[in-house]
């Protein structure tokens, strides 16, 4: 039974870390997008801001997520260092 909630837990932050990676491509690639209209349209480059600000808050609650995650399962010995 131990065995079987190690996988789980094992399996569970996986699962988080998977999921903040996908986050993590998909606003990589929402910066890139943005960076893209700043240079073609540069007389409104300053229209971005919300969005670069959007991202930078995404990309702080991704990093935050990996932390926990990986906390979590040295935490519980679900991930090794």
């Amino acid at each position: 039974m131990e065995n079987q909630i190690s996988r789980d837990c094992k399996f569970s932050y996986l699962a988080g870390i998977e999921t903040a990676n996908f986050m993590l491509k998909c606003n990589t690639d929402l910066l890139g997008a943005v960076q893209t209209a700043m240079v073609e349209e540069s007389d409104r480059a300053d229209a971005y801001s919300n969005a670069l600000y959007a991202i930078q808050r995404t990309l702080s609650s991704i990093y935050d997520d990996i932390q926990k995650y990986v906390e979590a399962g040295l935490r519980e010995g679900a991930v090794q260092a």
